[in-house]
């Protein structure tokens, strides 16, 4: 009977559609399964949805494993460890309630009369309806003392990195919030639709050159189409200029930040088994200000390359065009690569190269992978920063912007539910600094005479290292708690800074934050 009673919650998981928390360390079982040579999904656009991708049970049977195998008599076990706080389930109708938070707190030693902390507090909820319709909101409210680089970015820039515009909080605090929410509907095998307001990433690696969850959520619609061999995406997003990027309709109206329509086209192909091949386009169209408020019906169009095709590599709408490629050598060791190319006139190109190595020598659940990310100065923008590929005040690829070499190593270990995660960046760059724009930061206006200059003249390497340990504590929310160190190296020509971050959080890790850079 109990058996009985397992397979058919495990059928309904699978009947029911989902929608994956894209927290790149707790999505390492889902990638591990993608990176299998027999499964023929592409995992290239994220957060995974089932029924996306042409094996569609594959992630399902993951999120089994980790929600359904292990089971508790006591129904105060099953909710600490396995289920949602709240669960609906009516025939054809689900919902799932998590409180999400986070409280983490540390020192610098460099500092050692600050106390640094994050303050989180929220919701997380999600659910269907039949087969074919899925929703997830998210509701984060935060405070934050933040370290001085983080802190530093914050004054320059008015955001959060990846999480929002802030306003004061006591002396030296920053007090911020956001909001997702997407609505999924699949009406026929192979077609799928996400609206709402969230991210997206395109790429096989820890970072994207294309489009990453770098920045803060945004409205979009996306379309998905997918067979065994092929599979095409096409997504609109409206997007925004926060710092210095209000303006009036007329006298009569209120301020309201810049708006600048984005859309991107993803088309994949697997020619065997153990290759994929992506080609991307997208665009940045220009920018709503007085003068130009009027509707481009081309925005519509959602064929790759006919927007190449009408506006080139450098036009007012910022076109740029990209490539992925990703190698199974086994179901353990996949290798990664991609190219990004936004005005071929001006050098302004990316590339990356990586490897993933899951189940490292035989060991289960122990992950490396090692990443080389470049991007030429002056990448994603234009003259008018306003046409930059940004939102929010932050690149919608790499959150170093451009003008950087970059090496990333990762290496993760999980035995039940403990785990321990180690992380290092280096990262050589240019630097913009007192009046002289380095073609780093992608929302600065620069001239053309900027980019003769030396892109390196003011130089600067960071090097960081992220250390933790932590214990999972609840698979649903990814709630666990973690001790861990960040040692942030940072030197230029101009100045040093160094941090030595100790700390201890518990909450749930729903997102991803970017902070090493």
């Amino acid at each position: 009977m109990f058996a009985i009673l397992l397979l058919n919650y495990h059928t309904q998981l699978i009947a029911q559609p989902i929608i994956y928390q894209h927290n790149q360390f707790f999505a390492q079982d889902l990638e591990r399964q993608a990176a299998a040579i027999e499964n023929s999904y592409n995992a290239s656009i994220k957060p995974f949805v089932n029924g996306v991708n042409y094996d569609k049970n594959a992630l399902d049977t993951v999120f089994y494993k980790r929600h359904c195998v292990k089971q508790y008599s006591n129904v105060w076990s099953r909710k600490l460890k396995q289920e949602s706080l709240l669960l609906v389930d009516s025939n054809n109708f689900k919902l799932s309630l998590d409180p999400l938070f986070y409280f983490e707190t540390g020192q610098d030693n460099k500092f050692k009369d600050s106390l640094y902390y994050t303050n989180t507090r929220g919701v997380l909820i999600r659910g269907s309806i039949g087969n074919d319709f899925a929703f997830e909101s998210t509701f984060l409210e935060n405070q934050a003392v933040m370290v001085d680089y983080l802190s530093n970015f914050v004054r320059t820039w008015e955001v959060v990195p990846g999480q929002g515009r802030v306003k004061k909080f006591k002396n030296n605090g920053y007090d911020f919030a956001n909001a997702s929410g997407v609505l999924r509907y699949s009406p026929v095998k192979h077609l799928n639709f996400m609206a709402g307001s969230g991210k997206l990433f395109v790429g096989n690696g820890y970072r994207s050159l294309l489009l990453s969850d770098n920045t803060f959520n945004y409205p979009y619609f996306k379309v998905n189409f997918h067979s065994k061999k092929f599979s095409y995406t096409a997504a609109w997003a409206s997007m925004q200029v926060i710092k210095n990027g209000r303006f009036t309709f007329n006298k009569l109206s209120e301020p309201i930040f810049t708006k600048k329509a984005y859309t991107f086209q993803y088309l994949s192909y697997r020619p065997i088994k153990r290759v994929e091949i992506g080609l991307f386009q997208a665009v940045m169209w220009k920018a709503q200000q007085p003068g130009n408020t009027d509707f481009d019906f081309n925005i519509l169009n959602p064929v790759i390359f006919t927007h190449t095709a009408q506006y080139d590599l450098f036009n007012d709408n910022n076109v740029m065009l990209g490539a992925n490629l990703n190698i199974k050598v086994t179901s353990s060791i996949n290798l990664y690569s991609q190219l990004m190319i936004d005005d071929l006139s001006n050098n302004k190109m990316g590339l990356q190269a990586g490897a993933k190595y899951f189940d490292v020598a035989g060991i289960n659940n122990l992950y490396l992978q090692t990443e080389f990310n470049k991007v030429n100065a002056y990448s994603y923008s234009l003259p008018n920063a306003y046409q930059s590929f940004s939102h929010y005040n932050q690149a919608l690829a790499h959150p170093m912007g451009a003008n950087f070499k970059e090496l990333v190593g990762l290496i993760n270990y999980r035995y039940k539910d403990f785990f321990a995660a180690f992380k290092f960046n280096l990262i050589d760059y240019g630097k913009d600094q007192y009046g002289y724009y380095a073609g780093n930061a992608v929302i600065r206006d620069y001239e053309s005479t900027d980019m003769q200059a030396n892109t390196m003249q003011i130089k600067a390497t960071t090097q960081i290292i992220d250390f933790k340990l932590g214990y999972l504590v609840n698979r649903a929310s990814n709630l666990n708690i973690t001790i861990g160190a960040m040692l942030r190296d940072h030197k230029s020509d101009l100045n040093s800074l160094q941090t030595n971050y100790v700390y201890v959080s518990i909450g749930t890790s729903i997102i991803n934050k970017y902070y090493d850079f």
